[in-house]
């Protein structure tokens, strides 16, 4: 197709090597993976059945089969389940910047509508904005719209804060290149990745989440 891409897929990707080689072929340089946390209470909170039953433990040999193939990892991650505590958010954050992954995608739990979540948390009466549709603008995966259950409001934001800044430092995004040159051999995997983290560093500088 003589074009450069990248898609989003489920961690099974990775099971079949034949698909990756094809893709790897095709253009595909980065592919976007729901991974969400490593801890089994918060993959079971959002109910990653597919993470569940490979269990965190097979994240590496996913990361390793996908590189292979000269293709980078963007992973996304949640922060602020039910089931997270400070100590569990800043071991996610830690988890992110020494894993395989490439680049990293952090976002507020958020409860978009039509989801079970969302009609849970408006039942409990969590919704920190709900004058709809207007405060529909703050349910863009990047901002606290809810009561968490584990800790007030104001502390979740500010440890998601230092989480942000810990993640997109800029000597971590750096090492996380030269990592993805060493795994993928692709320099252009390595460009996809680290412009995906600095776009990522970018709009946390523009919420105020970086300084």
């Amino acid at each position: 197709m003589n074009k450069t891409w990248f898609c989003q897929a489920s961690i099974s990707v990775a099971d079949d090597p034949e698909v990756l080689d094809w893709a790897a072929r095709a253009g595909c340089r980065m592919i976007f993976i729901g991974i969400e946390a490593e801890d089994i209470d918060a993959l079971t909170e959002v109910n990653k059945r597919l993470n569940l039953k490979k269990g965190a433990s097979a994240y590496q040999e996913t990361f390793d089969r996908i590189h292979a193939s000269g293709i980078a990892v963007l992973g996304a991650f949640i922060f602020g389940m039910d089931s997270d505590t400070p100590e569990a958010l800043f071991r996610r954050a830690e988890f992110m910047v020494n894993s395989d992954v490439d680049a990293m995608q952090l976002t507020t739990m958020t409860p978009l509508p039509g989801t079970r979540l969302f009609q849970r948390l408006e039942e409990e009466g969590r919704l920190l904005y709900a004058n709809f549709p207007n405060d529909w603008a703050h349910y863009d995966l990047t901002k606290l719209v809810h009561r968490p259950k584990s800790m007030p409001p104001d502390e979740l934001w500010d440890i998601i804060r230092q989480c942000t800044e810990r993640v997109y430092d800029l000597r971590t995004l750096k090492t996380k290149a030269r990592r993805t040159l060493e795994t993928t051999g692709s320099m252009e995997a390595t460009e996809f990745a680290y412009r995906t983290n600095i776009n990522y560093r970018n709009i946390g500088l523009a919420l105020g989440t970086l300084v």
